[in-house]
């Protein structure tokens, strides 16, 4: 455990931006030192997590300081390759399947496939490969895998503020349904939109499906707005996203999910020039494939 608190130590960032009195529980701790870190991590009492010591603390929960911690690339450690978005479906489902499996091959062999199969494509959906973002800040990556379905020029103003680019994704049910950042920036815009659950390949589908919206400001890019929409489609029947407002988000960092098939839209303002990457028809990949590259800052 010493290990542990003093990677974590080194990793976080940032300082309360309240009056303190979320901290003060934790500041009575026994177990925190000079600089409010936990000595004892194992035998930290549970009001202790009211103060973000590590990253555990943080959890799937918005944390109501201002710290935060700098995340562990992907390929650093060992890691599972599901998602942690999909826990409750896989442990859920997870016992039914493995529930099944058992009495099928106690009663009725011939059905043992069935079972099996289902497990299979549960964990297959939650599958969580790793991604080697492209280098270059200019280059703006896809948020999600699937196929490009729409390029289009529209009105965009509740965050672009005008004319905008707009690329949309379909992801069937067998990509990979994990949504990640386009490009660094801060969050300053999350605007969730209770909707119906038609067809993602339908038109009507971008304007009336329940969806989350997410804007980016990269101050690299002169503060470039972007913004990615999460659509819900005919199957999905939950948006999730971990990010909250003014949280900084590395390029190609998975920040929440569309469970069971779905759509997925990126937004550029159209003034910003960008020279387009893809096409109709193309497949790309979250995190891996560049949508378009904008001009650097003089």
């Amino acid at each position: 455990m010493p290990r542990t608190v003093a990677r974590h130590r080194a990793m976080r960032r940032g300082e309360c931006t309240r009056c303190g009195d979320c901290c003060s529980i934790a500041f009575r701790c026994p177990y925190l030192d000079g600089e409010n870190h936990c000595t004892v991590y194992e035998r930290r009492p549970k009001q202790c997590g009211l103060f973000p010591i590590t990253q555990k603390d943080l959890g799937p929960w918005v944390p109501r300081c201002g710290h935060h911690f700098e995340k562990v690339k992907e390929g650093d450690a060992m890691r599972v390759p599901l998602t942690r978005y999909g826990l409750t479906e896989i442990v859920s489902l997870g016992i039914l399947f493995a529930g099944a499996i058992a009495a099928c091959a106690v009663w009725f062999p011939p059905a043992l496939p069935v079972p099996i199969l289902a497990l299979g494509i549960l964990l297959y959906f939650f599958r969580d490969p790793k991604r080697r973002v492209p280098p270059g800040d200019e280059k703006i990556l896809s948020p999600a895998d699937g196929r490009i379905v729409e390029i289009t020029e529209v009105d965009e103003e509740n965050f672009i503020g005008g004319r905008a680019l707009k690329i949309g994704i379909f992801l069937s049910i067998l990509d990979v349904h994990i949504n990640r950042a386009p490009c660094a920036g801060r969050t300053d815009y999350i605007a969730y939109e209770k909707g119906r659950f038609f067809n993602a390949l339908r038109p009507k589908a971008a304007r009336e499906n329940e969806n989350n919206s997410v804007g980016l400001v990269a101050e690299h890019l002169n503060n470039l707005r972007v913004l990615v929409r999460q659509i819900s489609g005919a199957i999905a029947r939950r948006i999730v996203c971990e990010c909250r407002l003014d949280q900084r988000l590395d390029r190609g960092e998975k920040f929440g999910m569309i469970k069971f098939g779905s759509r997925t839209e990126l937004y550029l303002p159209l003034d910003a020039g960008a020279d387009l990457q893809v096409q109709v028809g193309q497949k790309v990949k979250a995190g891996e494939s560049v949508l378009a590259v904008v001009a650097p800052p003089a």
